[in-house]
Order: C-alpha cells, then structure tokens, then sequence
C-alpha cells in the first residue's frame, strides 16, 4: 500500500470514530469474543480451538498459560485438526503445560501424521528414531515415511 493510500485510509478511519460510526474495541467487547471463540470451539470448530490453543500458547490477547493452550489443542486434535495434534505432542515433548512424556508427544505426533500434517510426520520420524528401542518396532519410520509420502 502506498503512501497515500496508507493516509486517505486514516483519514476515512478517523472520520468513521469521529462520527461514532465506529469504535476502538474494548476490553469487553475482547472479552465477548473470547467467549463466542471458545463456544464456537466446544461445538467442535477445530480451526478455532487450534488458534485458541496458540494465543494461549504464546500469550497473544490473553494471559500466556500452557495448560488451558494444552486444553484447546486437545480439542483442536479430537476434532480432527492435525496441527493441533502436532502442536498438543510439542508441549509433552516440553512439558510446557502437562507432563513432560515422550511416548505420549509420540503418539499425538503419529495421530497428526495420520490426519495429514506434515510437521506432526516430521517430528514423529525425528521421535521415533530416537526412541526406537522404546518402540521396539522396525516399522514405526517406514511408518511415517509412507504418511509423508502419500501427500
């Protein structure tokens, strides 16, 4: 955008609060959203408990916490979001949020894997090499390297 395009922008914005038109947002009206946000997650909209999951996650609009970021990527992961999944085995690879648990970072990054999300295919390889004698299982690479392949 360009410079004047970037002023006339501001001016019609100004114009609009001047007016009443519009109005900056405020804390309550962030807070209504955050509530019609995690309804929309509890009636299963995977996509939003995944975003709810990452401003938790990193403390964007809200107050960082790791365990109510574990909570929605949880969700985000029953509903079939991989992202979520992968995003839910990287805090039990950390135990940021829930308990540190390698096999159980492994298992979610195998389900993300399986709903096609190629970070979740990723770590789980990268996991599963590591923890090969854990999983006492030759096939679990050839696995996941099929997943990725069959994109």
């Amino acid at each position: 955008m360009n410079l004047k395009c970037s002023l006339s922008l501001l001016v019609q914005v100004s114009i609009l609060l001047l007016l009443g038109v519009v109005r900056p947002a405020s804390a309550s009206d962030h807070s209504a959203n955050l509530e019609m946000e995690k309804n929309k997650c509890d009636l299963g909209d995977s996509q939003t408990c995944f975003i709810l999951g990452g401003e938790y996650d990193k403390g964007i609009g809200v107050e960082q916490d790791s365990l109510l970021a574990a909570k929605f990527f949880k969700k985000a992961c029953e509903y079939g979001e991989g992202a979520g999944c992968s995003k839910l085995g990287q805090l039990y690879q950390h135990g940021k949020g829930v308990k540190l648990d390698t096999m159980q970072a492994l298992g979610y990054y195998k389900k993300a894997c399986e709903l096609d999300d190629e970070q979740g295919c990723k770590n789980y390889i990268t996991r599963s090499e590591e923890h090969t004698s854990e999983l006492q299982s030759p096939y679990v690479i050839s696995y996941a390297v099929f997943c990725l392949k069959k994109k």
